[in-house]
């Protein structure tokens, strides 16, 4: 599970469904740094597509 794989390197993340679909909630704020967001998004990048 690609949430899993995210959890795994301490992203914080919501997994969610809404009328069938399934997705993950991502909710960067003024307390993450650069860095926190540079790593989800090398994290994200690190995933394959379904």
């Amino acid at each position: 599970m690609r949430v899993k794989a995210l959890t795994e390197k301490g992203i914080s993340i919501s997994h969610h469904e809404v009328l069938g679909h399934y997705g993950i909630r991502v909710s960067p704020c003024l307390h993450n740094t650069k860095e926190e967001v540079e790593l989800f998004l090398e994290a994200l990048g690190g995933l394959k597509a379904i």
